[in-house]
């Protein structure tokens, strides 16, 4: 197997899996097992089936990881198109609530203005599914070439890309604790005119853990795109 193919079958990119066509048993030479993972297991003591089969399922996964990747991706901005439409509507930079577009009338989102916004909050919870469905499918794909201990600039980019995954995870379940604090801040004794100024620093620090984490997704993916 050419070491170009085995390094993108080995590559869980979360939302774009570089994958090749598995149509047979690979052809596993001992000096090219030992360059793409130090310490795997000999090859004379792993069948060329078992690796191929593994292979085969890590591609499978693969599909369905990928069409879950790019929906999120896509989904995740536009939860932020639609959350920076929200900010600039309640909030703004603003110095009350007065003077805000959904006090004066003048909203994109006017009807959205109280209570729960809707189109942020079906778009945003729509995210986090498909999201943690490629998260977890992530974990399922086979990895028979352990990447993880190679020693090249690929596999530091994964090793990178792999760390990401950590913050984007992070900025992720951030983002729905401050979503629904923020969106149902009254029960939580927080008053709409009165801690205007509180509300609309929490906003600002949603919006600004929203594009941290849209920023880390981003980068995750092309590092082991490009």
């Amino acid at each position: 197997m050419p070491t170009f193919a085995a390094l993108a079958l080995a590559t869980p990119l979360f939302g774009l899996s570089l994958q090749v066509p598995v149509l047979a048993s690979p052809e596993l030479h001992p000096d090219v097992v030992a360059q793409l993972a130090p310490g795997a297991p000999d090859p004379a003591q792993l069948e060329d089936a078992a690796i191929a089969a593994q292979l085969r399922q890590r591609q499978e996964i693969a599909l369905v990881h990928r069409a879950f990747g790019v929906a999120t991706w896509a989904s995740m901005a536009a939860t932020a198109v639609l959350g920076f439409i929200q900010f600039g509507d309640e909030y703004g930079f603003h110095g009350a609530r007065s003077e805000t577009a959904c006090a004066q009338g003048t909203a994109v989102l006017q009807d959205f203005c109280e209570g729960t916004p809707w189109p942020h909050a079906v778009a945003g919870f729509t995210t986090a599914a498909l999201y943690f469905t490629t998260f977890t499918l992530s974990f399922f794909m086979p990895d028979p070439l352990d990447l993880e201990h190679q020693q090249s600039d690929w596999a530091e980019r994964v090793r990178i890309h792999r760390a990401l995954r950590w913050v984007h995870l992070g900025g992720v379940v951030l983002q729905a604790l401050l979503g629904i604090f923020i969106a149902n801040h009254e029960a939580f004794g927080l008053d709409t005119n009165d801690d205007f100024d509180a509300l609309q620093a929490l906003a600002g620090v949603h919006m600004g853990v929203g594009i941290v984490t849209f920023g880390a997704l981003s980068a995750a993916a092309a590092l082991v795109t490009f």
